[in-house]
């Protein structure tokens, strides 16, 4: 059945987009009514070429009429039947595709097919950038029109969600650009809103509850896995390093006690550190799932390959939890700063706060005393495990 205006306009938004077919042939395609969750609607031209699926975003109705996307999905069947790839041909593109279109075509062509995290960036565009930029055309699009969103995300102190809402456009830029929709990248070259300095970043309280109720979740699977989430808990609970954290084995585990090897050791000095009440509840939580030696394994060949997690694991998981989590920015290695700030705040002796990070100490006085602050350790970290219990409620 053909479409009609009435018919169109009378089309209601579903928890997922879906298409009407216009029912005629269009030289070997079809032109479709897209109807977005939103509510928005887009014509579509989807045909085959040498096998593949391609489609091409006309517009959006109203402002392009169905007699007008009838027209253009003509000229694209006569095209393909010319032996034209129509989704190469910049011309209407050019003229009339939005930020909203482009957005489209990039997801579907590029960021799902490619990413596993393309997700994330759908919730970035449709969230922060569709909702202000998606009817500017393409060729009237520059910097100024991106600059308030970002400075606004900079000034409500999520500073990294800036960063990465300029890293997503400007990649759908440059791919626009590739693909003949645009001239030039009027984003390339333009300096992150936000240059993360962390040195001394510290977690308050209440940002430390974000983190542990929020943040990371273990059961917000949806955003963090199981064993990200809990990954990024220990190096709060224990103060240790975070490749030290994410490549820990249960071999190392030893009752209450972790003794990292020297090996492993980032100073190489073997290093005993032990396990609160609050650690040994995260190794619980992880046995539930053990699949090797290590305790917190590979997000991506769980239980396949034997690998450890790695270290730029936690730090892209740190980035991506920006988008959505109000805190501001820090790294997993802040997390350490904050368990030893905390201690310190507590009243444990600098020295026994050194031996509990593992700082390198000059002479034989590291042999020698490797065993003599257990006791001291102990103490510290039990005590600081209960405030963790305290904070977070």
């Amino acid at each position: 059945m053909a479409l009609t205006d009435r018919a169109i306009q009378h089309l209601k938004p579903k928890d997922k987009r879906y298409d009407i077919s216009d029912g005629a042939n269009y030289g070997g395609g079809n032109l479709l009514i897209r109807v977005q969750p939103s509510g928005s609607r887009y014509f579509v031209y989807r045909t085959k070429v040498i096998g593949k699926d391609r489609q091409i975003t006309l517009g959006k109705y109203p402002s392009l009429s169905l007699s007008e996307a009838r027209i253009k999905a003509a000229e694209y069947g006569e095209q393909r039947a010319d032996g034209i790839d129509p989704t190469l041909t910049p011309t209407f593109e050019l003229e009339q595709m939005t930020i909203q279109g482009l957005a489209h075509e990039f997801m579907e062509r590029w960021s799902k097919p490619r990413k596993k995290s393309w997700r994330q960036d759908e919730r970035i565009l449709n969230r922060d950038v569709l909702p202000k930029l998606g009817a500017i055309l393409l060729t009237d699009f520059r910097r100024a029109h991106l600059r308030p969103i970002l400075e606004g995300k900079v000034n409500d102190d999520t500073p990294m969600s800036a960063n990465m809402i300029l890293s997503i456009v400007r990649k759908m830029l440059n791919w626009a650009v590739d693909h003949d929709y645009m001239v030039a990248n009027p984003l390339a070259g333009m300096t992150q809103p936000h240059t993360p300095v962390a040195k001394d970043r510290v977690l308050s309280d209440q940002e430390i509850k974000t983190f542990w109720t929020v943040y990371a979740d273990p059961d917000a699977r949806e955003r963090l896995p199981l064993s990200t989430a809990m990954a990024l808990r220990m190096i709060l609970v224990t103060a240790q390093r975070p490749g030290e954290v994410s490549g820990m084995c249960w071999s190392e585990v030893d009752g209450d006690w972790w003794n990292l090897p020297a090996e492993r050791a980032k100073n190489g000095l073997a290093h005993r550190v032990p396990l609160s009440t609050a650690a040994l509840s995260i190794l619980g939580r992880m046995s539930e799932i053990r699949c090797s030696d290590y305790v917190f394994p590979s997000t991506r060949y769980p239980g396949i390959r034997g690998n450890s997690m790695n270290e730029s694991t936690l730090s892209a998981a740190v980035s991506r939890q920006m988008a959505f989590t109000p805190l501001p920015w820090f790294t997993p290695h802040d997390l350490r700063r904050t368990a030893a700030s905390h201690m310190a705040s507590m009243g444990t002796l600098p020295l026994v706060i050194s031996r509990i990070l593992n700082h390198k100490e000059g002479g034989i006085t590291q042999i020698y005393n490797r065993y003599s602050y257990d006791k001291k350790k102990r103490e510290a970290m039990e005590a600081w495990g209960e405030q963790l219990v305290r904070v977070v409620g």
